[in-house]
């Protein structure tokens, strides 16, 4: 936890010693449209491997079931 801290303190003042504004970066349209298109992707993708994970579960839970008698 104190690692992360640490780094982040670092790579603060770097940003702030090259005149780099954090602010400045979140709220600007270009970063937000590129932060809207890969958290898209990236709930794709989640969406792709949960589907995988719940198809795999019910075949085996179908499998379970047809064994077990009654």
């Amino acid at each position: 936890m104190l690692r992360i801290l640490f780094w982040t303190v670092i790579i603060v003042l770097f940003l702030s010693f090259f005149g780099v504004s954090i602010q400045g970066l979140i709220e600007n349209p270009t970063t937000q449209t590129n932060m809207g298109f890969v958290l898209g992707l990236v709930e794709e993708g989640w969406d792709s491997i949960w589907g995988l994970i719940v198809g795999f579960v019910a075949t085996v839970t179908g499998i379970i079931t047809g064994i077990i008698p009654g």
